[in-house]
């Protein structure tokens, strides 16, 4: 721990303030409280796994990739706060 340098304040002249004193609160006591009811444990029925989605032919399969990621690329660019030339 670093050392820190001692601080002087000048001597200031003796002030005597009177604060009115605060009244006592009366003391308020809370009544005892029944003990919290416990919840019974819900048991949640096992689902079923989810329906398999069947498999593409590789050409459909490839043109929905580049769909998606064309659709991605518009819509991150519909996004951007920044305008063409011809639109501002």
């Amino acid at each position: 721990m670093p050392v820190l340098p001692k601080l002087y304040l000048p001597d200031a002249p003796n002030i005597n303030i009177n604060l009115p004193k605060l009244p006592e609160l009366p003391k308020f006591n809370l009544p005892e409280l029944p003990d919290i009811p416990v919840l019974p444990e819900i048991s949640l029925p096992n689902l079923p796994a989810p329906p398999k989605i069947p498999e593409l032919y590789g050409a459909v399969e490839i043109i929905l990739k580049i769909a998606k990621l064309i659709l991605k690329i518009k819509c991150l660019l519909n996004n951007l706060p920044f305008f063409p030339e011809h639109k501002a």
